[in-house]
């Protein structure tokens, strides 16, 4: 199911990536933001099932087209980033600032695992403060 438009409120309808299911709106201050369809046993075994098929194609792939896949997602990101400030802002209600680092500096940790996909490494990238992950 694409995103698409509830006609009855007029909302954005955000699908799980897989079939069926209802919605629940999300709401944000008393106010929808969007219609999301919520997760019951039987879609989460259905999502887990559809990632374990992409990662057994993925690993029969060539690094570079590897190393794209992440590249193209960070460009995504980078092209549509005053939208996704701007919807991260009304969804969770963060200061324009700490949606803006937020949503930078995850297209930079992206853009730097992608980077390092043709070459073997067996740590993670450096990031910029080690207080990110306590």
């Amino acid at each position: 199911m694409p995103i698409s438009q509830c006609p009855k409120t007029g909302l954005l309808i955000i699908p799980l990536r897989s079939d069926g299911g209802d919605t629940t709106p999300l709401q944000k201050q008393q106010k929808n933001v969007y219609i999301a369809q919520p997760a019951d046993t039987k879609s989460a075994t259905e999502a887990a099932n559809v990632a374990l098929r992409a990662f057994a194609s993925w690993r029969d792939k060539t690094a570079s087209y590897r190393r794209d896949r992440p590249l193209r997602a960070a460009d995504n990101f980078e092209s549509r980033l005053s939208e996704l400030i701007a919807l991260q802002v009304e969804e969770t209600s963060f200061e324009r600032s700490l949606a803006s680092f937020t949503i930078t500096y995850g297209m930079d940790v992206v853009r730097k695992i992608g980077s390092r996909i043709t070459s073997v490494f067996g740590e993670l990238p450096h990031m910029a403060s080690e207080r990110i992950w306590q």
